[in-house]
C-alpha cells in the first residue's frame, strides 16, 4: 500500500520547518479570533482589568453544587469626596449583566433589559447629580444565570473599583468586595492532606519499588542480551490485564452505587430506555443530550438485573461494560505504540504500562457513564488511523476504512466528541493515498473514494440520532449548557479571568477541586488523580479512594507530564520519516482535544468543564508522545534507569490509589 516509508523524503526537512511554522500560525489565527469573540460575544464571561479599574464581586466561599437559574441582586457601594465638581464627569460602567447606579440613594442610570449588551461600556454622566460634599455611589447589579460582578472608573474623580468598596446581598450588612480574580479554595479540598505530604507518606511502599527498578535496569544492561531477564510487550499487556480484572472484581461490588459524575442521571437515562425502549430527547431529563449507544447497550442488562437485584447490585452490573471499556485501553496503547515503534520492545512496553494506568481511565471507567465506552471506540478509530499510516503494501485498504467507518460512526453514536477526530482523520487518510507511487489522477481518485467511505459508513451508523436532533430541537448537537434543552444551571466561578489561565501551582498542594482555582489546575489534577472526587461534593460521600496513593499522583505525575512534553515536540521535529506520520497524527489529535478543552472552559466557565477525562478518547495518543518523551530523557543507562524507577512508582500509586480496600 505505501512504498519507501522509512526513507526519508527530500522534502521531509523543509517539511520540519513547514510544519511548526502552519501550526504557529494556526494558533495565531485561533487566538485572534478568540480575542474577537472575547470582546464582543456575551455569551463568554471573560472578566478583564480596564483603565485601572478591577472587576469586583461579592467575597463568599465556594459553592461547589450547581447553581440554579434565578435573580441574584448585589449592590457595591463606595464614597465620593467631592471638592469641586469637574466639567466632566462621566463613570464609565461594565456590569454582569443588568444594573441600576444611584446617587445618596437616587436612581440616575439603568441599564437596558438587554442581557446580550452586557459587555458594553455604559457611560453614566455625573454631574448633575453631584455637589461638593461627601455622596454615596452605589450600582446595584442583578444577575439571573451567574454571578454579579462589576467595573468602574471615573478618571475626573480619581475613581476605581477593587477591593476598597464594600458589597452587600440584603442592602443592610456590609463587608468589603473581592476583587473578581481573588481565589478562594473549597473547603473541602482542605479536609484532605497536602500533595506532597502524601507523597512522604507513601514513600516506605514507593521508595524500595524504586531502588529495586533501578538497580535492576541498571544490572540489566550490563548483562548479556540471551541472559538478562526480558518480558516481551505482549506478556506485559496480559499482566496488566490480569491486573486490571483483578482490580475490576473488587472494586466493582464495593463502589457505593452515588459514587459516578452525574451518575444518578445516567442511571436514569439507562433506566428510561429499558422502560420505554426508545431514546429520549435531548430536553427531557439532565444527562439525555447524551449520545445514545452506551445506554442502549446497558438497558437489556438493567432490564433483566432490575428483576433480581437492588439498586447497589444493577449499579455494579452496569459497571462490567465501563469497566471492559478501560481494560480495553490497554489493548488499544499496546498496538498504537506497536504500530509506530514496530522493533522497539522496550518503548511498547512503557506504552501499555503508561495507557493501562493513565489515572484518569482507571477512575472514569469504574462507574456509569458514557465516557469509558466513547473513550475505547475512539481510540479503536486512533489505532486503526495507526495502522493505515504504518501498514504494510499488502494490507487490504478497503477493509480497514470500512472497519474506520464503522468505528468512528459507533464512536460518535456514543459522544459528539469523537467529531473532533474528523480533520487529523481525513488527513491520515489523504496522506495514505498521496504517498503513494500512481499518477496523480488515480490518487486523487481513490483518496476520495477513501474519505467518502469511511465518513458515508460512519453517517449511515450514527447520522440519525443527529438528524433527529436537528428536527426535534433545531441543530444537530446539543451540549449540557444548549438553551434547547430548556434545562439552565451554572456552576462557579461562572466567569474567566486572566490569573485563572495564567495560574498553576494549586493542584501540587490541595489538588482535590483545585479547578476552582485555574484552567490548568483542574485539568492537571483530574489527568493524574481524580481531582473532582467523581462528582462527589461532601467528604463523607467521598469515594473509598486510598487518598495517600491518589493524592501523591499530583507528584508522581510531574514525571509523565515532562515526558508527555518532551514527547510533543519530537513530534513535530521527528529526525526519522518512518516514525514522523504516526507521531505528528498523535500530536495533533492531543492538541485538537486540548484546544477543544480550552475553548470549552472558556465558553462554559465552570469549574467542572475542566475536566481531562473528556480526553479519554486519545489515551494512545498519550502514550506514543509519552514514550516518544522517554526516548529523548534517556541519554544515558543512569538517566534511563532512575526514570525506570520513577514511572514504576507512578505505576504503582496509580494502581493502588483505585484498589479500593
Amino acid at each position: 500500500m505505501f512504498s519507501n516509508r522509512n526513507a526519508a523524503p527530500r522534502s521531509h526537512r523543509a517539511r520540519q520547518v513547514a510544519v511548526p511554522v502552519a501550526l504557529l500560525l494556526a494558533v495565531t489565527a485561533y487566538g485572534l479570533y478568540l480575542a474577537i469573540r472575547v470582546a464582543a460575544d456575551p455569551k463568554i464571561a471573560f472578566l478583564r482589568p480596564e483603565h485601572g479599574a478591577q472587576w469586583i464581586r461579592f467575597d463568599m466561599p465556594v459553592n461547589l453544587k450547581a447553581w440554579s437559574p434565578g435573580p441574584i441582586v448585589t449592590g457595591y457601594r463606595t464614597r465620593l469626596d467631592v471638592r469641586t465638581v469637574p466639567e466632566s464627569c462621566v463613570l464609565n460602567l461594565r456590569v454582569m449583566k443588568l444594573a441600576n447606579v444611584l446617587i445618596d440613594d437616587a436612581i440616575v442610570f439603568e441599564t437596558t433589559a438587554d442581557l446580550g449588551a452586557w459587555k458594553n461600556v455604559y457611560h453614566v454622566d455625573l454631574r448633575p447629580h453631584i455637589e461638593p460634599g461627601s455622596h454615596e455611589l452605589r450600582v446595584m447589579v442583578r444577575n439571573e444565570t451567574g454571578p454579579t460582578a462589576m467595573l468602574a472608573y471615573c478618571d475626573a474623580l480619581d475613581l476605581r473599583s477593587d477591593d476598597s468598596w464594600e458589597a452587600s446581598k440584603d442592602g443592610q450588612s456590609w463587608t468589603p468586595a473581592a476583587s473578581a480574580h481573588t481565589y478562594y479554595a473549597a473547603a473541602l479540598s482542605r479536609m484532605f492532606p497536602r500533595a506532597d505530604k502524601a507523597l512522604v507518606s507513601t514513600l516506605p511502599v514507593l521508595l524500595p519499588v524504586f531502588v529495586l527498578v533501578f538497580a535492576w535496569s541498571l544490572l540489566r544492561e550490563r548483562l548479556p542480551p540471551g541472559r538478562a531477564l526480558t518480558l516481551s510487550p505482549s506478556v506485559v499487556r496480559w499482566l496488566l490485564l490480569a491486573a486490571w480484572a483483578a482490580l475490576a472484581a473488587n472494586n466493582i461490588g464495593k463502589l457505593p452505587v452515588h459514587i459516578g459524575f452525574d451518575v444518578k442521571q445516567h442511571m436514569s437515562y439507562v433506566k428510561y430506555v429499558a422502560e420505554h425502549w426508545r431514546i429520549p430527547l435531548a430536553n427531557e431529563g439532565w444527562q439525555m443530550f447524551q449520545s445514545p449507544l452506551y445506554y442502549v447497550i446497558s438497558a437489556p442488562i438493567y432490564a433483566l438485573a432490575s428483576r433480581c437485584f437492588s439498586e447497589a447490585g444493577v449499579a455494579a452490573l452496569l459497571r462490567i461494560v465501563p469497566l471492559l471499556c478501560g481494560m480495553a485501553q490497554i489493548e488499544i496503547c499496546y498496538r498504537a505504540v506497536r504500530y509506530v515503534y514496530p522493533n522497539r520492545n522496550d518503548l511498547q512496553i512503557l506504552g501499555t504500562i503508561f495507557g493501562a494506568l493513565l489515572p484518569m481511565n482507571v477512575y472514569i471507567a469504574q462507574y456509569v457513564g458514557n465516557e469509558p465506552l466513547a473513550g475505547c471506540l475512539t481510540g479503536g478509530v486512533v489505532v486503526l488511523a495507526l495502522r493505515l499510516i504504518h501498514a504494510p503494501p499488502q494490507a487490504h485498504p478497503a477493509r480497514l476504512l470500512l472497519a474506520l467507518g464503522v468505528l468512528l460512526g459507533l464512536a460518535l453514536l456514543a459522544k459528539v466528541t469523537a467529531v473532533l477526530l474528523a480533520p487529523p482523520l481525513a488527513a491520515v487518510i489523504g496522506y495514505a493515498y498521496f504517498s503513494q507511487r500512481p499518477p496523480r489522477e488515480r490518487v486523487f481518485r481513490r483518496a476520495l473514494t477513501a474519505l467518502a467511505l469511511v465518513f458515508g459508513v460512519a453517517a449511515v451508523i450514527c447520522g440519525w440520532y443527529y438528524l433527529r436532533n436537528w428536527f426535534e430541537l433545531g441543530r444537530p448537537f446539543i451540549g449540557g449548557w444548549d438553551q434547547a434543552r430548556r434545562i439552565a444551571w451554572w456552576q462557579d466561578p461562572g466567569y474567566r479571568t486572566w490569573g485563572q489561565y495564567l495560574g498553576f501551582g494549586e493542584a501540587m498542594r490541595y489538588p482535590v477541586f483545585c479547578g476552582v482555582a485555574g484552567v490548568w489546575d483542574g485539568l492537571y489534577s483530574t489527568f493524574w488523580l481524580d481531582g473532582f472526587l467523581s462528582g462527589v461534593v461532601r467528604f463523607p460521600a467521598r469515594p473509598p479512594w486510598n487518598y495517600g496513593f491518589m493524592l501523591s499522583g499530583a507528584w508522581l505525575g510531574l514525571l509523565p507530564t515532562v515526558a508527555l512534553a518532551m514527547g510533543l515536540g519530537a513530534a513535530v521535529r521527528a529526525r526519522t520519516w518512518s516514525l514522523y506520520p504516526g507521531l505528528f497524527f498523535a500530536a495533533c489529535c492531543i492538541l485538537i482535544y486540548w484546544t477543544a478543552l480550552f475553548h470549552f472552559s472558556l465558553t462554559n466557565p465552570a469549574y467542572c468543564a475542566t475536566k481531562s477525562a473528556y480526553t479519554v478518547g486519545i489515551t494512545a495518543c498519550y502514550a506514543l508522545m509519552a514514550v516518544t518523551g522517554f526516548e529523548v530523557l534517556c541519554r544515558n543507562r543512569f538517566t534511563r534507569a532512575a526514570l525506570h524507577g520513577g514511572l514504576a512508582c507512578w505505576a504503582l500509586a496509580a494502581y493502588l490509589a483505585y484498589f479500593i480496600v
